[in-house]
């Protein structure tokens, strides 16, 4: 949980054109997941690095989530627990602009969606190719990318052993 929310989740991108409302709903959706998925006596240990790590990002947490979570804690909710959970509804809170910037190619292990291979090179994509066979993964929306850049820079030999691929 912890290294989805460092990492930027994609999924949160989606929500960017709804507003921060939106977010705030996910988040509290999220912190929720966790907690009933955590034993009773660790849900205190689980949830502090999260809440802290949120706050940092500037991420917050709706109201209405902000309840929920105050009353799956139940009897472990400390004044810690608390004071982080207020913070976290706080309408100044604000999150940080490389929350929502898109990395750079060379930093991503791969295309973000079907439509992120019209800013790649032929060569990350076939790095991405390669990565995907060895790991197991889908390689279809590559390979539609690839296909795509092959063919607008005309080369034909390799849009055609794309198929075999």
């Amino acid at each position: 949980m912890l290294y989805f929310i460092k990492r930027s989740p994609s999924n949160f991108l989606n929500f960017r054109h709804e507003g921060q409302d939106s977010v705030r709903e996910v988040v509290g959706s999220l912190l929720l997941e966790l907690l009933e998925a955590s034993k009773p006596q660790d849900k205190a240990k689980n949830i502090l690095p999260v809440l802290n790590e949120l706050l940092s990002k500037g991420l917050g947490l709706s109201n209405s989530g902000s309840e929920l979570i105050q009353n799956n804690l139940g009897d472990v909710l400390t004044s810690e627990l608390a004071s982080a959970i207020a913070q976290l509804t706080s309408p100044d809170l604000v999150p940080e602009s490389s929350f929502y910037a898109k990395k750079p190619a060379a930093q991503r292990s791969s295309p973000l969606s079907t439509h992120a291979y019209e800013d790649l090179s032929a060569e990350e994509l076939e790095g991405f190719l390669e990565n995907a066979i060895r790991e197991g993964k889908p390689i279809r929306a590559i390979q539609r990318g690839l296909l795509f850049n092959y063919c607008r820079s005309k080369n034909l030999d390799k849009a055609n052993a794309i198929k075999e691929v």
